[in-house]
């Protein structure tokens, strides 16, 4: 016998917490399902802190849509209760020329951002050592968001507004695709209808959408935490920033504060530095000696107060599309299937406002966004198919 709901999202993680939360408090009668029981650290959505930024130097199209994500963060922790984001100011640093600066020069003077670009004499934040050739783009509303929070507090609303919630249940099949009769889904142990569903499945897109037929890859990463020992306080979100930088051989590392203290240390990684494609079930969870001695190598030359006191680390993975923008659209066969995915390393920041779009196309097959940057079918050069 099976359940019937008006929507169902499969993948609880960032985005599909967010969307079931928004579908149920539009009024649906409406289904959240995950293979595992979110949030937990087994695919993309882990590691105590994510940054969020607001002059966005992959292309100033995504600066609307993280203002808009603020906006849902603060009235998801006021309703919540919860506190999800701290603003600790923001540094973008590289050369003039690079991706990271000039992208968020770009951003921010197109949307009138408050901003203040430093040279490395004027650089106030005496924690890094500056290549001369580099510029220091600030910014005070970036800061640090908590995903495990943000899932807990998007699933915990969503249930107080009706929705169901079923954890430990991996989809196993999608019938009925391209049929006038109701979609159906087939999982470990259930069977429901629907009118519509929304995939969030992450690093399990391509299992679980093969008929998306957009080029995603996983790639693992890996992140690490380092103590500053006796420089503590200057390792605090009160006085250091998050940060990304991006060298001229093409290096793009980040940072985030001690937003524990020193038992939490300060998070530091290379983005999508390794190339190593791997599936959830092949990822290596086991971080090597040299990838941690590779960390502390560059945080030697660049924040050394952090180079000696590594803490621990942990590998998890990256969706990537060729482009690195996000896919969001309609799959091309049914237009009641939605699939959210490829969000690249840098999405989770957007996750309050993808929920809220993504209710918005499952409601009314369409949103207020312009989302031609994000379709399925555009070619991945940047220009549309």
């Amino acid at each position: 016998m099976s359940e019937s709901y008006q929507a169902v999202v499969v993948g609880l993680g960032a985005m599909g917490s967010a969307a079931v939360y928004h579908l149920a408090g539009s009024g649906l009668r409406v289904l959240g399902i995950d293979r595992f029981h979110p949030p937990h650290d087994l695919g993309s959505s882990h590691g105590s802190s994510r940054l969020i930024r607001q002059a966005y130097f992959e292309g100033p199209a995504y600066v609307p849509l993280v203002l808009r994500a603020y906006e849902l963060w603060a009235e998801l922790e006021h309703h919540s209760g919860r506190r999800l984001l701290t603003e600790t100011g923001g540094l973008m640093i590289g050369r003039p020329s690079s991706n990271v600066v000039r992208g968020s020069l770009h951003g921010a003077r197109e949307h009138g951002l408050e901003h203040v670009v430093y040279e490395p004499e004027q650089a106030r934040f005496t924690q890094f050592v500056f290549d001369p050739d580099c510029v220091g783009l600030y910014e005070s509303r970036a800061g640090v968001l908590v995903p495990e929070r943000c899932i807990e507090a998007h699933l915990e609303l969503a249930s107080r507004c009706g929705a169901t919630i079923q954890f430990d249940d991996p989809l196993v099949s999608l019938r009925g695709l391209g049929t006038k009769g109701p979609l159906e889904l087939i999982t470990a142990g259930r069977r429901y209808e629907t009118e519509r569903v929304v995939m969030c499945g992450g690093p399990w897109t391509p299992e679980l959408v093969p008929r998306l037929k957009v080029p995603l890859t996983v790639e693992r990463q890996v992140m690490h935490w380092f103590d500053p020992g006796k420089e503590i306080e200057s390792f605090l979100p009160s006085r250091f920033p998050v940060f990304v930088w991006e060298h001229g051989n093409g290096t793009v590392a980040y940072g985030i504060p001690a937003m524990d203290g020193r038992k939490g240390g300060v998070k530091f990684a290379f983005h999508s530095l390794s190339g190593r494609r791997c599936t959830p079930d092949t990822l290596s969870r086991i971080v090597t000696h040299e990838e941690v001695e590779l960390a502390g190598s560059y945080l030697r030359q660049y924040v050394p107060a952090l180079a000696s006191g590594h803490l621990r680390s942990a590998a998890c993975m990256y969706t990537l599309t060729p482009d690195r923008h996000f896919v969001i659209d309609f799959l091309p066969e049914d237009r009641r299937v939605i699939v959210a995915a490829g969000f690249s390393g840098h999405g989770f920041k957007f996750a309050s406002v993808m929920g809220e779009i993504l209710a918005e196309l499952t409601i009314r097959g369409a949103s207020r966004w312009d989302l031609s940057t994000f379709s399925a079918s555009r070619n991945y050069d940047g220009s549309l198919a």
